[in-house]
């Protein structure tokens, strides 16, 4: 299942937090994709309390549900009613990076984040807090960062929802949180159904990725 916006998100911010953020603002919206390649694409997202569900629409639909207290990330495939872990290969992590535990100083956070050497030429060389903005008429901390690769990103973090608002690379990735609606979230949204069964990714590629005879 790909997590479009997402992962326009971390294209240049990098693609993981190491410690857990606070809790965030309890709200749904979607990230909308405004870029050249994907314009228009929609993503729903619901927060609640340090948990994050994102879900994709189309063909493929299905969500990943983040808890950064408990440290868990899986992939919810409904059609199919099972889920995997993505813990290990970083997916809390990865996710983690929409919701800085200090939206008034993440650089620190992010820079820390990317010094593996898995991040390569997407890690960041230099990110520097701008100052506060508005984005939609919402309040916002501005960030600007550059890339080992040489790629330039603008970042926008709500500090009040604790999560980012927008972004902005040079390489035309851009993405906005919309339909920002603010109150409590269905317990239900963030757990994975008792009779939905597990797999691990071996299983999901033998799954999806047989060639069709």
């Amino acid at each position: 299942m790909k997590v479009n916006c997402a992962m326009a998100v971390l294209g240049c911010l990098g693609a993981a937090l190491f410690g857990a953020p606070a809790a965030a603002q309890q709200f749904s919206a979607e990230l909308v994709d405004t870029g050249s390649g994907n314009a228009g694409h929609a993503t729903e997202v619901h927060v609640s309390d340090g948990k994050l569900r994102i879900e994709t629409p189309g063909k493929h639909r299905g969500f990943m549900l983040t808890d950064s207290k408990a440290g868990t990330s899986y992939i919810v495939m409904p059609e199919q009613r099972m889920y995997m872990d993505m813990a290990a290969m970083g997916g809390s992590r990865m996710i983690q990076v929409l919701m800085p535990a200090d939206p008034n100083n993440a650089c620190p956070e992010w820079q820390e984040a990317t010094k593996s050497a898995e991040h390569g030429a997407d890690a960041l060389t230099s990110c520097r807090r701008i100052g506060g903005d508005t984005v939609n008429g919402r309040s916002a901390v501005k960030y600007e960062g550059t890339t080992r690769k040489g790629e330039h990103a603008f970042a926008w973090v709500d500090p009040k929802l604790r999560f980012m608002l927008k972004t902005e690379t040079s390489s035309g990735e851009r993405m906005e949180l919309r339909n920002i609606h603010e109150g409590p979230q269905p317990a239900s949204l963030f757990a994975i159904p008792a009779d939905f069964h597990k797999v691990d990714m071996k299983g999901m590629m033998q799954r999806f990725g047989k060639p069709q005879g």
